[in-house]
């Protein structure tokens, strides 16, 4: 599972601590490779693209790492927002919508 640091840290603040992330990165479940120095150029204009939807940080990585990865799906739960982003290529993107109770 591909991540990238924006979603790590909105992560670990949702589930009240950052060890069990670290933790899965150690044991090799989950990757960090993703650099937002690397992308900034294409962050800046993807987040341009959809200013009227008010993006964050997190979800123009997630959409520049999918657009990196191109058979990568998207885990998310924020179906609003997601279901309308494209890559700047206008692609759509690959969403798993998990049921939320």
């Amino acid at each position: 599972m591909l991540k990238c640091a924006p979603v790590l840290t909105e992560t670990a603040y949702m589930i009240g601590s950052p060890e069990p992330l670290l933790q899965m990165i150690v044991d090799g479940a989950l990757r960090a490779d993703f650099d937002v120095g690397l992308n900034a150029r294409y962050l800046l204009l993807w987040l341009k693209k959809y200013a009227d939807l008010d993006p964050g940080l997190a979800d123009a990585s997630v959409v520049t790492l999918a657009d990196l990865t191109p058979r990568a799906k998207i885990l998310t739960t924020d179906r609003r927002h997601f279901s309308a982003y494209r890559t700047l290529a206008g692609k759509p993107l690959q969403c798993v919508f998990p049921p939320i109770d």
